[in-house]
């Protein structure tokens, strides 16, 4: 499997998501009359998803994983594939060292 890691925009897009997620909850649990219940869900899980983080992370593990596991080029604004700029940076690294062989 290949390795990817998300974009800052992607990182972003995925926060926004997590935000307009915990609103809509909210938003949910206020129209079904359950108040107090709804605001103590939603700062429990603002503080443990959102403000630990673990909500975005999990996100972002799925959204990766999966575009690790497609056959398709994953390099674009939403990926970065790290063994291909770990073979660019190598192969350019040969490039600028080939005429000094104590280097590599």
């Amino acid at each position: 499997m290949r390795r990817v890691r998300a974009t800052f925009l992607l990182r972003c897009v995925i926060l926004a998501c997590c935000v307009a997620a915990l609103v809509g909850v909210l938003y949910l649990g206020m129209e079904a009359g359950w108040a107090i219940s709804t605001l103590v869900f939603v700062a429990v899980l603002w503080l443990v998803g959102i403000e630990g983080g673990l909500l975005p992370l999990a996100i972002e593990y799925v959204v990766v994983r999966r575009a690790a596991r497609s056959g398709k080029p994953v390099s674009s604004i939403w990926f970065v594939d790290l063994d291909q700029q770990r073979s660019q940076a190598m192969e350019s690294f040969h490039d600028d060292t080939s005429d000094n062989p104590t280097i590599r």
